[in-house]
């Protein structure tokens, strides 16, 4: 077993990644964070944001795709709230979705969000999902050379 030698994360955890002196990704990613500009990062997103309100072609300024996750929900009020935008809700509702994903994508109606749920076919979905794990598992030996 592989573990961060600065966070002793172990490598069972999915999707975690160690760089060449056994650093985890959550832990190099926190390095580059204090490197970031984020006032530079918040005025671009500001600017984003307006010329997306000035494209004015339809009822809304920005698609939002929503999982009804919490994470979802931030970034549809931060779109609506802070930036002032005309937010569509796209929930693609996978089969099995937890009742806490449903209450939040109802909340997220409640809230005053226009939300679009479609469920896909099951079938279709398990065909993607393999393909997805495929080329991701390739794309993760390409890249650092194991499964």
């Amino acid at each position: 077993m592989k573990i961060c030698k600065r966070c002793i994360q172990p490598d069972t955890r999915p999707g975690i990644y160690f760089d060449e002196n056994g650093i985890c990704g959550a832990c190099l990613w926190e390095e580059e964070k204090k490197i970031i500009d984020w006032d530079s990062r918040e005025k671009e997103l500001y600017d984003i944001a307006e010329w997306a309100k000035g494209q004015k072609r339809g009822t809304y300024d920005c698609v939002i795709g929503v999982s009804g996750g919490k994470d979802s929900t931030r970034q549809a009020i931060v779109a609506r709230d802070l930036l002032g935008l005309r937010c569509l809700l796209v929930n693609c509702e996978p089969e099995g979705i937890t009742n806490i994903g449903q209450k939040n994508i109802e909340n997220l109606k409640n809230l005053g969000f226009d939300v679009i749920t479609i469920r896909p076919n099951p079938k279709i979905m398990k065909k993607l999902i393999e393909f997805l794990f495929l080329g991701l598992t390739l794309a993760r030996y390409l890249l650092f050379g194991f499964f």
